[in-house]
């Protein structure tokens, strides 16, 4: 009701992280997914500063992007990299509309027919 409100809810409010911060926490992923696949990982500061002006770019993402948008699509864009070692950063990041699409149960079974309006969306 719009009488009524619940304090006892936890809320914290935080600010958004800044570039500098972002690129920080690419880095630190980019260092733990290496060291957990046993790798050398190829993105170096141009590779991230890229990847971050291309999310920060997404409409609407100076009020919505947070850490957990960011750290999913790189972690995503890393997996790529890391299973298509002969696929460069830069030819990721050319497509056009670059998105990371998850395999289902069998990834040989990827159906890019299939087009289901709620399955994942930006705003």
């Amino acid at each position: 009701s719009q009488n009524f409100v619940d304090f006892t809810t936890p809320v914290i409010k935080l600010n958004q992280l800044s570039p500098e911060e972002l690129f920080i926490l690419m880095e630190r992923l980019c260092e733990l997914h290496s060291a957990h696949y046993n790798y050398d990982c190829r993105l170096g500061e141009h590779e991230l500063t890229v990847f971050l002006k291309t999310v920060v770019s997404r409409l609407g993402a100076d009020q919505l992007l947070t850490p957990r948008e960011i750290t999913r699509d790189f972690l995503g864009l890393l997996n790529i990299l890391y299973q298509n070692p002969e696929t460069s950063f830069d030819a990721l990041m050319n497509e056009q509309n670059y998105t990371v699409k998850s395999a289902e149960s069998d990834p040989e079974t990827i159906n890019s027919d299939h087009d289901d309006l709620f399955a994942e969306f930006d705003i």
